[in-house]
């Protein structure tokens, strides 16, 4: 008997539609992700669980080799983000590239929360959401810039963030457990605000969900 605890959400990604690849979410855990295809008027459609460096194999050594706690994308690049390190590459095969948080994002003067980040979602082409615990910061990529820090309502502290594409008003999808809590960007351009107290399921959303079910029941069979 497995007497592992049940396995959270450790990152979310949401690649949109390019070409002939239909728009793309992963749920991550640790070096592997789950993915869902999106289909053109029904619900996202479940796909096998591979490793990362199995998806991405330029990956290999770098984030598909540890667990990481943060993944964005930015400009046609992944990013991957763990403790101090960030690895970025394109999803079409250009090899990764490792780089400190240090030299990223070199204005967050915080260390321990530039050197902790939890969670993290682009929310345009120039602004990354970037978070530890409940406290958050956007960061501007066009100007090297930050915001304050912030925190969240209720103290939410999330395990994954993701950009919502294509939504009217910037929206991001934050998720803690089993939950999808949704919230947008204020008119401030900074803050984000739940649109409802009330969490979604993330049942509800992907089907067969790596969440609230042991690692090893989940990926031992890459299923």
């Amino acid at each position: 008997m497995n007497d592992a605890p049940p396995a959270r959400i450790t990152s979310a990604l949401i690649l949109p539609k390019t070409g002939g690849t239909p728009e793309t979410a992963y749920l991550f855990q640790g070096v592997f992700a789950k993915r869902y295809i999106k289909t053109e008027h029904g619900p996202w459609q479940p796909q096998p669980a591979s490793r990362l460096d199995c998806i991405w194999p330029q990956t290999a050594k770098t984030a598909g080799a540890l667990a990481y706690g943060a993944a964005h994308t930015y400009n046609g690049n992944i990013w991957l983000i763990r403790g101090d390190k960030a690895t970025s590459f394109r999803p079409d095969g250009v090899p990764a590239h490792e780089s400190k948080t240090a030299d990223i994002f070199s204005d967050i003067r915080d260390t321990t929360f530039r050197d902790g980040i939890t969670a993290a979602s682009a929310l345009s082409d120039t602004q990354v959401f970037l978070f530890k615990g409940s406290s958050y910061l956007r960061y501007d990529t066009r100007r090297g810039q930050t915001t304050d820090i912030k925190t969240l309502p209720h103290g939410l502290t999330p395990d994954a963030a993701c950009w919502i594409p294509d939504s009217t008003t910037p929206t991001i999808h934050l998720y803690s457990g089993t939950d999808i809590y949704t919230y947008q960007l204020d008119k401030d351009g900074t803050t984000l605000t739940p649109v409802s107290d009330h969490p979604e399921s993330i049942f509800s959303l992907y089907a067969d969900a790596p969440a609230n079910r042991p690692y090893f029941t989940l990926f031992c069979c890459f299923g």
